[in-house]
């Protein structure tokens, strides 16, 4: 509740209420005519690259007024982006997003998504809005080729790859993905928080020039030293958590 008062803006669903009623909790929200970009995927995939990019740009824009507010989202995935009649993003279902502030120095639990959860998240780390970020890059590679980077048929199978494996290759899924943009995808998705974009406007910049001609014969980007080990994941991370 205390996170959702702050926010208020075109690409977040609004919030009317949050209340309880004997046990139970409720949030009163705006009702979206349209699908989640789950379903669109499903229905569509892949998305045309400027779609993807569009897509990614409201979801940012959304994301940096909640950056602002000090609102972590935390669970951002495909499930959790709605598109209305236009197209239009709303990113929905905060119940797990944290207000950063001087008592909250470190995530207290793992809840999220195994396929989109950041590293540091598993670890317990800092509290950062990086962590958005990298869900993000999760989304845009689910976007361009139709399922997330990561699976396994469990959920700790899933989290030990975000930390230690890397982000599989999307041009050997599609060619017409230029560089540029697999680029952006692989830095918002490091798993070191000193190679990932450092907040929302500097992807967002990014973003403005991944189909630019200046850009058209970029090497693909190799983040050195990027791998958590095994050793530093298994201090923080126990499996029976997320099993």
């Amino acid at each position: 509740a205390k996170a959702l008062s702050l926010l208020d803006d075109k690409n977040i669903v609004k919030i009317y209420e949050v209340g309880e009623e004997g046990s139970i909790h409720y949030i009163v929200t705006e009702f979206i005519e349209g699908m989640t970009v789950k379903d669109y995927i499903m229905t569509c995939s892949p998305l045309p690259i400027e779609e993807v990019l569009d897509l990614t740009k409201q979801i940012l824009s959304g994301l940096l007024h909640a950056h602002e507010k000090n609102v972590v989202h935390k669970d951002i995935k495909s499930q959790n982006i709605l598109l209305d009649e236009n197209r239009n993003v709303k990113i929905t279902d905060f119940g797990i997003a944290d207000v950063i502030d001087d008592d909250a120095t470190k995530t207290q639990s793992l809840m999220g998504t195994p396929q989109y959860i950041a590293p540091e998240i598993l670890n317990r780390e800092l509290l950062t809005p990086q962590s958005d970020i990298y869900s993000v890059g999760i989304l845009m590679y689910e976007m361009l080729i139709g399922k997330a980077p990561f699976t396994g048929e469990k959920a700790a199978v899933i989290m030990i790859k975000q930390v230690n494996h890397p982000l599989p290759s999307i041009k050997s899924e599609r060619v017409d993905v230029p560089q540029s943009l697999e680029n952006i995808v692989i830095k918002a998705t490091a798993k070191k928080l000193n190679n990932r974009y450092k907040d929302v406007t500097e992807m967002l910049v990014d973003l403005e020039t991944a189909l630019s001609t200046t850009r058209e014969n970029e090497e693909k980007l190799i983040l050195k030293n990027d791998v958590i080990s095994d050793d530093a994941m298994g201090k923080t991370v126990l499996l029976k958590d997320i099993a």
